[in-house]
């Protein structure tokens, strides 16, 4: 019983995180999911490992680590000095000096709480990837947890896009969300886009563990059945998330998981890695100049994903020159107001 309690928790926990969490927006249900993953992390570190940590192990850790530690380093205080000739946040201790307080000992980052933010976001993963690798599930169970959580999310998804008003509709879970579009149990159709085209490689594997079946024919033509539906809802579900993300990803993914179904492995990887890898560049080159499809729906919303894109990098790039030729000439200023005059040289002799 204790080891099935054990096997059940990643894959329960990972059920829990895409039903929560599927957007900021969802305070309690974030909240309740990372004191989840801290009670993960704590189970882990105090339960004795099912087996010894190999490569693949250490090497996941040592990312995690990582991604701490860069984050961490952003916390440590700096002096004064330290800080201040970091860019342009000179601009800061000149707000210090107008208001008469000595510059503090200041992170590196310029909004300390946000990386703070940034490190609690990380519990979730954390806490399913210690799960995993300390206390031991079945990775069936997993991959059942995460099918199991896709089709949901777009019988979900389905019920959305049927509302008559999108806008009021009581399916979509958060305020501000893509209303008309399948967006599930997430705020945005380009995360539920991301979670469907990630289900496609798991049901590959899926698949091509079951070879060593083939001698039950009747089992093994169950199994081929059960993907082939499953793999044609995820493909509704991509038709009714109508999301850029889903339409660009989904036609190298597809190639990628090709390599996992089809025999001779390592011959087949050979040319349909790069064979994604084209489709993938291809794909984004395409969809970064075309809208997609020819109905008045989607190609509405990808002509309005697209240009809603270009205003965000026009718009950033815009308030980056305007704030470097203030830096700029702030910092110019300064040079001129320090240098001594010709008058000024003069009139001292």
């Amino acid at each position: 019983m204790a080891n099935r309690l054990r096997e059940a928790a990643a894959p329960a926990f990972l059920f829990c995180c895409l039903l929560l969490g599927g957007s900021s927006q969802g305070i309690f249900a974030n909240m309740v999911l990372r004191l989840l993953g801290i009670g993960l992390l704590a189970w882990a570190a105090l339960a004795p490992a099912t087996a010894s940590a190999s490569r693949r192990d250490r090497q996941l850790f040592s990312l995690a680590l990582i991604a701490l530690v860069l984050v961490g380093v952003q916390l440590v205080p700096l002096a004064p000095g330290v800080w201040e000739s970091l860019g342009p946040r000179r601009l800061m201790a000149d707000g210090y000096r107008v208001l008469g307080v000595a510059s503090p000992w200041l992170p590196l980052s310029v909004s300390a709480y946000d990386s703070l933010a940034a490190i609690l976001a990380l519990v979730p993963a954390l806490g399913l990837l210690a799960a995993i690798l300390r206390l031991g599930c079945r990775p069936l169970w997993l991959a059942l947890a995460l099918v199991v959580g896709t089709v949901v999310g777009i019988l979900l998804g389905a019920l959305q896009v049927s509302s008559p008003d999108p806008a009021n509709s009581p399916w979509y879970l958060y305020e501000q969300t893509n209303a008309g579009l399948a967006t599930g149990f997430f705020a945005n159709a380009n995360h539920m886009a991301s979670l469907l085209v990630i289900t496609l490689p798991f049901l590959a594997a899926a698949l091509a563990s079951a070879r060593a079946e083939r001698d039950n024919i009747q089992r093994y033509s169950a199994l081929v059945a059960l993907v082939a539906g499953l793999t044609l809802v995820i493909a509704v579900g991509i038709a009714l998330n109508g999301s850029l993300a889903g339409f660009g990803l989904v036609v190298p993914v597809l190639v990628a998981s090709a390599a996992i179904v089809l025999p001779g492995r390592r011959g087949a990887i050979r040319w349909l890695a790069p064979a994604a890898g084209v489709l993938l560049v291809a794909a984004v080159a395409w969809l970064a100049t075309t809208p997609v499809g020819s109905s008045g729906s989607l190609r509405s919303s990808a002509e309005t994903s697209v240009q809603s894109r270009e205003e965000i990098v026009a718009t950033t790039m815009k308030a980056t020159r305007e704030f470097m030729a203030k830096a700029k000439t702030k910092a110019k200023a300064k040079v001129m107001a320090n240098t001594p005059t010709s008058f000024g040289a003069v009139g001292s002799l």
